[in-house]
């Protein structure tokens, strides 16, 4: 293989190095590049600590010699490598590139990967570690875009694509049909706005909830909600799968019974579109993870160390934000480093934020933001930052709840939320659920745009995302 061959093939991975890749898959494309390369055996043995920000190597003789050696001068790497000394073998220009990417690569004996360094050295770190982008243009580049798929991939439909004509409303209202709401939790500004959404559409359409349940996050609780309203034999059924999988069962016996399914955000495994449910509708929370990256350089200047609160469970839209967040900072803000992650399950997930965050301030004394995956986790990290008098701490979210709308209203730690759109969702949801009574074919995923908000668009922002007048909590503290 051809010295330019190699460098298209590490460019091509190389995008996505701190964002996807790990030290296994490099190694992979390593060996497949350069069969005298060792193997590295048990690969478990790589490890890529974020608590640290460390990529360890295992060591390994290179082909050039063991024990003590040097680097071909066509490395540019002329420094003796030394056992546990591998670090000082870097020139300047591979130390700061780790840096920029807010890494360190260490080995306790020789460095197992000359190539991985010449790489390194010859072009790929201008790809990988660009220079930052103007948070500000970004953000009005996002502006009405749409960047999630949906959970098989699917490109989005807008909204505005989902009506129903005078005709078919009346058509609908002939039915006198009765709809279940089956929530994952319904204690956030976020689900009521749903059900709000909802509420007002089906009110439209003649069609009468019969109930609205709250799982409290837990699949067990959520799987006898829907047992306990298909004995009312609803014919409409709109819900959000707290897991996919351990839900999927009792989905599928709502399908089969004639239900007509709409979801929001996730979807049951092994459910079809068109087949086992009629759509599912999300805001763009790909969309809004990037958002709230660009709000957190806007805040911070494009540089400083920060941490990341993120939900530990495998549900679909919150990895969706999470890797949005941290690929967008990775690539685009090299002066910003993730120094600390913390997972959060549920029920409690103020107080395991708040645990989380307050680990993170008391390790990282330089940390200038948390990211928090949505606003109740990040009303736990202010409650940290607050006891632990931290008060420039900057937290940028996902969602537009009140506590956090009350903080950015009076400058406090809240710097930029990405917002959905619930009470919007909910009324394509419910338009959509009159799609599948009429039998009408429907777009398998809908997204709402991501709406970037900052205490200077707040009060109307507001007004966008609940269809409501603003709370006297926000506009007092807007004087």
């Amino acid at each position: 293989m051809s010295r330019a061959e190699m460098l298209n093939r590490f460019r091509n991975k190389a995008e996505h190095f701190g964002e996807k890749a790990t030290m296994e898959s490099i190694l992979s494309h390593l060996q497949g590049a350069y069969r005298d390369i060792p193997a590295q055996k048990p690969i478990d043995r790589y490890r890529w600590d974020l608590s640290d920000d460390v990529i360890e190597i295992p060591a390994a003789p290179h082909r050039h010699g063991r024990g003590r050696g040097k680097v071909p001068a066509v490395f540019g790497l002329g420094t003796p490598w030394r056992r546990g000394r591998a670090m000082q073998a870097f020139d300047d220009s591979v130390v700061q590139f780790f840096n920029r990417c807010g890494l360190l690569m260490k080995t306790s004996s020789l460095l197992a990967l000359p190539v991985f360094a010449f790489v390194l050295v010859t072009g790929v770190v201008e790809r990988v570690c660009s220079q930052s982008v103007d948070p500000v243009q970004a953000l009005a580049a996002l502006q009405d875009k749409i960047l999630s798929k949906g959970p098989h991939g699917e490109e989005p439909s807008p909204a505005s694509s989902v009506s129903l004509t005078s005709e078919e409303i009346e058509k609908i209202r002939g039915l006198k049909a009765k709809a279940a709401i089956v929530m994952h939790y319904t204690r956030s500004d976020w689900s009521q706005a749903q059900v709000a959404g909802i509420r007002s559409q089906f009110d439209k359409m003649g069609i009468e909830i019969i109930a609205v349940t709250d799982a409290g996050f837990q699949a067990e609780r959520q799987v006898t909600d829907i047992e306990m309203v298909l004995a009312q034999n609803p014919q409409v059924i709109v819900s959000i799968p707290t897991d996919s999988v351990s839900t999927a069962v009792a989905y599928k016996k709502a399908s089969q019974n004639g239900v007509k399914l709409v979801f929001m955000d996730n979807v049951p495994l092994g459910f079809e579109a068109g087949k086992d449910y009629v759509s599912v509708v999300s805001a763009d929370n790909y969309g809004n993870g990037v958002a709230s990256a660009h709000l957190m350089a806007k805040a911070l200047h494009s540089s400083g160390e920060i941490g990341l609160v993120y939900y530990a469970a495998d549900f679909f839209v919150t990895n969706q934000r999470y890797l949005a967040f941290k690929a967008t900072i990775t690539k685009d803000y090299p002066g910003i480093r993730i120094v600390a992650e913390q997972g959060i399950r549920e029920p409690d997930f103020f107080n395991d934020a708040n645990k989380a965050a307050s680990l993170m301030l008391s390790r990282n004394q330089n940390l200038s933001a948390i990211w928090a995956v949505w606003d109740l986790p990040a009303e736990g990290v202010m409650s940290a930052a607050r006891a632990l008098d931290r008060r420039n701490l900057v937290i940028t979210t996902i969602d537009l709840g009140l506590n956090v709308a009350v903080d950015m209203a009076q400058n406090g730690f809240i710097k930029g939320v990405g917002a959905q759109l619930p009470f919007d969702q909910g009324v394509t949801e419910a338009l959509l659920a009159g799609y599948g009574l009429l039998g009408k074919p429907a777009p398998a995923y809908v997204a709402l745009p991501a709406l970037p908000v900052t205490r200077e668009n707040l009060i109307d922002a507001w007004r966008t995302v609940y269809h409501t007048g603003v709370p006297a909590s926000i506009t007092d503290r807007m004087k």
